[in-house]
């Protein structure tokens, strides 16, 4: 798959989204560029309102490879989650962030770096395990000058561990602020970024089922 800005990005597992229109004003979050011209998703920053005219998308998003497991191990934590990520990214050939050769060969031409950026834990397979949606960075090596948004994923617990699982389930520009779980329900909100206008264009209230 290609991003606007021409890239190669990986596609994960599909979704499938029922969407609802609502108008509602709600608080979202953003941090200033850096000089890569990321823009970091954390859950904290400075607060940016939206206008009174921007809409809420809610809608439900059915993820899959969703299920109950016997795994026994560590609790997540965020270093956990950043080993798993690493792990999961190695394996697909791709440069783990601050071990990338200074010259890319031409064999390496295809590959991407990835860097863990925020976990937001959940309970989402409904056990006494932390599960958590993870935003990562994905560009080309020693990526500059362009206006990259972190890539989303969820890591949950499996019988043999924890994985990564539903690579691409919400878009790059879907920026999280926080996520709640409750009653076996998970809730993300966050907000539609348009990062080349620097703009929000639509709040989020996304349940994940």
């Amino acid at each position: 798959m290609q991003n606007h800005y021409g890239s190669n990005i990986k596609k994960g597992a599909g979704i499938l989204i029922i969407t609802l229109l609502v108008a509602a004003p709600f608080n979202s979050c953003e941090n200033s560029n850096q000089a890569v011209t990321k823009i970091p998703v954390t859950d904290t920053g400075n607060t940016v309102l939206a206008n009174d005219s921007t809409i809420t998308l809610d809608t439900t998003i059915n993820i899959s490879n969703i299920s109950s497991s016997n795994y026994s191990g560590n609790q997540l934590s965020g270093n956990l989650a950043k080993q798993v990520l690493y792990s999961f990214f190695k394996k697909k050939g791709d440069f783990i962030s601050g071990k990338v050769p200074s010259t890319i060969l031409a064999a390496d031409s295809n590959k991407l770096e990835v860097e863990y950026d925020t976990i937001y834990f959940a309970d989402i397979n409904k056990n006494k395990f932390r599960d958590a949606v993870i935003s990562y960075w994905l560009t080309p090596p020693h990526a500059s000058g362009h206006c990259w948004q972190p890539h989303k994923a969820i890591i949950i617990d499996t019988d043999s561990g924890y994985k990564i699982t539903n690579e691409e389930f919400i878009p790059t520009n879907y920026s999280i602020d926080s996520i709640q779980s409750n009653q076996g329900s998970t809730k993300l909100f966050g907000y539609d970024y348009d990062c080349g206008n620097k703009k929000i264009i639509r709040q989020l209230r996304l349940t994940l089922k």
